[in-house]
């Protein structure tokens, strides 16, 4: 990896950061500082949890600062989808990236001042809020040389 990028930098905001705006289903979060991101960016999501659905579809986590994909008949900013969700046990969802090839997405902003972060079911509804519960993404950024 260090052959192919030239900086790396990990972010963790969740729905229930203190001056976050929204619920566990979507929710916006103004970073402390700006990301300040010169040159050619991508990043993946390295890891989420979230509360479980009550259906077994996939999620598809999406945000405002990657180019967008083509999902279904439409676009969609994803920056992750899981795999068919079969809870196990009581409590919240934790996917972890463990792939020896991550996928990266290219980020579509110079400039970050705050991430929107938004989970659908694969038939594109958004999850609903739960209350008392809190979804959390870290997301890793690289600058390609």
């Amino acid at each position: 990896m260090s052959e192919l990028f030239a900086d790396i930098t990990s972010v963790v905001v969740g729905s229930s950061d203190l001056a976050a705006s929204g619920d566990t289903g979507s929710f916006r979060v103004p970073l402390s500082s700006a990301l300040m991101l010169e040159g050619e960016w991508y990043c993946r999501l390295h890891s989420i949890q979230f509360p479980q659905t009550p259906d077994k579809n996939s999620v598809f986590i999406s945000c405002d600062f990657v180019e967008s994909s083509v999902v279904g008949s439409g676009s969609l900013n994803v920056l992750y989808k899981t795999r068919a969700m079969t809870a196990t046990a009581p409590g919240p969802v934790y996917v972890l990236d463990q792939s020896p090839n991550p996928i990266y997405r290219k980020v579509s902003k110079g400039v970050i001042n705050a991430m929107t972060i938004t989970l659908t079911s694969s038939d594109g509804t958004q999850l609903p809020a739960v209350p008392g519960q809190f979804t959390t993404a870290e997301i890793v950024f690289v600058r390609r040389k």
